[in-house]
């Protein structure tokens, strides 16, 4: 599943700015392999910042609530 995610992702990518993109990603899964999709959004190559805003920055910036949660 990862590895098809991540292909598609660079697929896109090579067509589009993806750390453009990025920096409206929000990074959500209940699939239980969280960890290994995690890791292959950071393989993806996102620099540092963008990769923790979609990581989890800009959920924060979304939903700032949940900062307090």
């Amino acid at each position: 599943m990862a590895d098809r995610i991540r292909r598609r992702l660079r697929h896109r990518a090579q067509r589009h700015d993806l750390k453009r993109l990025a920096r409206k990603f929000i990074f959500v899964t209940d699939w239980p392999g969280v960890a290994r999709n995690a890791r292959a959004i950071a393989a993806l190559g996102l620099d540092e910042q963008t990769l923790a805003g979609v990581l989890g920055g800009n959920a924060l910036q979304v939903y700032p609530h949940l900062r307090h949660a």
